[in-house]
């Protein structure tokens, strides 16, 4: 019974995730039926809404559509529509895995945006800058993006546009590996998306919760929330979000040791990540796969898929890919006996991995989130404070308001000016310190270099020396043999015995036994 119940519980959801394909794909002719009737600017937003579509299915043809809309758009001279083609645009690239070629584009549609004064499209656009430096790394940058947008959004009454900014500050403090600041912010988004009936939401938040399962490693919970992102992602055929669920299954699986379920999952990850154009999520189930066969001790097979891994990062300058491969690759080839590629990598890790995460930018990023908690309350205080001021303002004191107002504007400006001298004074204070780092961090490198070096030397020494030592004690075993034996020398020489004391293992001495037979 349990399992027919299961069986029709299976053939449900799947008729559900076809009908949802069927809808989406539905959405997507009616947009290219109506777009030859689309004239000027309204054909521009049309493209823009087929590029958006096309992203996770496509990303080069979802490319070639933005690039019509600016075309368009730049032809009418229009701000607001110039900032939807490049958005389109940066997207495109987003998926293609060409990152900075993403900022570029995000930060003119950025630039557009607020020349037209719409601050919630700004507010939109700061949150794209921050998912592509997270993707490469650039926390700092991603955090203060984030924050940015969050003071915007937060005015707004619609709580939905809040999930998405939550979902990423979320994301800087997991791969910060601040688990318990991650976990409350997606439990935020949680419980904002349940309230707003929002599915992709929590298809996203039940697969954040699973990975902070993971790195917590609950992996019965991980297994159970991810399969529930899961279904969620198919019923909306969410195609990126279903290819992350399979690569984070394949990562639990791989916790637990069941290299062949992980395997499964990592290479149908690869698979739609391929389909779908996303490079960088591509690189990564490369990676997970690559990382498996190096714990079966199956070092070759490894560094195929290291090496397809590495290339593919290093095309998108996905820094923490490639640092993660490097780290593994170098493994690899210290085992199989190739120390010259082990140092290489190795080198190489070290470096990469003192550039993205240090110390200064998780305290910084804890600075950045303090000052917009304080800029947040100030904000309200002075809220309270003008609507005070409203009620109690009067025909009377208006003259001397607009006094207050010069005083104020006045002390503002010379406080303007004072923060300006201190801030100059900082950064020269900070170029120095920079400075003095970079040499103390390259004195450190070349020490660390000199130190590899000469353990490589004292290996190759030792192997040297021992191979000398084998040789003489051979030639001490062809010495030995040629001395006549003991019992030959007392058959003759009963009361005899032989005095041999060599300085080193071998001698430079012989002694020999010759029987002679004569007549007295």
């Amino acid at each position: 019974m349990g399992s027919q119940i299961k069986r029709y519980s299976l053939i449900l959801a799947l008729l559900i995730w076809c009908l949802n394909s069927l809808f989406a794909q539905n959405e997507l002719d009616s947009l290219f039926r109506i777009l030859p009737s689309k004239k000027n600017l309204d054909r521009v937003d049309v493209i823009c809404k087929i590029s958006k579509f096309l992203r996770g299915i496509n990303a080069d043809s979802a490319k070639v559509m933005a690039d019509e809309a600016l075309m368009i758009a730049k032809q009418y001279n229009d701000i607001y529509f110039t900032g939807e083609a490049y958005n389109a645009l940066g997207g495109a690239y987003l998926f293609k895995g060409e990152f900075y070629k993403a900022i570029d584009n995000f930060q003119l549609a950025l630039l557009n945006f607020s020349k037209f004064q719409d601050l919630n499209r700004a507010a939109d656009m700061m949150n794209n800058l921050g998912v592509v430096h997270r993707k490469i790394g650039q926390y700092e940058k991603a955090i203060r993006y984030y924050l940015e947008a969050l003071s915007i959004k937060e005015k707004n009454e619609d709580k939905s546009e809040l999930i998405s900014l939550l979902n990423n500050i979320g994301g800087i403090y997991y791969y910060q590996k601040n688990y318990k600041k991650a976990e409350d912010y997606y439990s935020r988004v949680l419980d904002l998306s349940i309230q707003t009936n929002d599915n992709v939401g929590i298809g996203a938040s039940y697969n954040n919760l699973s990975l902070i399962a993971f790195e917590q490693k609950n992996y019965e919970k991980a297994l159970d929330l991810n399969k529930k992102a899961l279904e969620l992602r198919k019923l909306n055929n969410d195609q990126y979000g279903i290819a992350v669920c399979l690569n984070n299954m394949g990562r639990i699986y791989h916790a637990i040791h069941d290299y062949n379920q992980a395997v499964f999952y990592f290479l149908q990850a690869l698979d739609r990540y391929k389909k779908i154009g996303d490079w960088d999520g591509a690189a990564n189930a490369l990676f997970n796969i690559g990382s498996i066969y190096h714990e079966k001790k199956d070092y070759k097979t490894a560094l195929n898929f290291l090496k397809e891994s590495e290339a593919i990062s290093d095309s998108l300058n996905a820094m923490v890919n490639l640092r993660d491969n490097y780290k593994v690759m170098a493994e690899c080839y210290k085992t199989l006996g190739n120390i010259t590629k082990a140092y290489d990598y190795l080198h190489n890790f070290v470096i990469l991995n003192d550039s993205i995460i240090n110390e200064q930018s998780l305290k910084h990023t804890a600075e950045l989130e303090a000052q917009y908690e304080s800029g947040r309350k100030e904000s309200e205080i002075k809220l309270l404070k003008q609507e005070k001021l409203l009620k109690e303002k009067d025909n009377e004191r208006q003259k001397a308001e607009i006094n207050r107002q010069l005083i104020l504007r006045n002390s503002l400006l010379a406080g303007l000016g004072l923060i300006v001298i201190i801030v100059v004074l900082v950064l020269i204070q900070f170029v120095q310190k920079q400075k003095a780092n970079k040499i103390l961090k390259q004195q450190n490198e070349e020490i660390h270099y000199q130190k590899l070096l000469i353990e490589q030397k004292s290996i190759e020494l030792a192997e040297k020396n021992k191979e000398v030592t084998d040789s003489i004690k051979y030639a001490q075993r062809i010495q030995q043999a040629i001395f006549p034996a003991d019992d030959l020398i007392k058959s003759f020489l009963p009361d005899s015995f032989v005095l041999f004391k060599p300085k080193d293992i071998v001698s430079g001495d012989f002694y020999w036994l010759q029987p002679s037979f004569f007549k007295q």
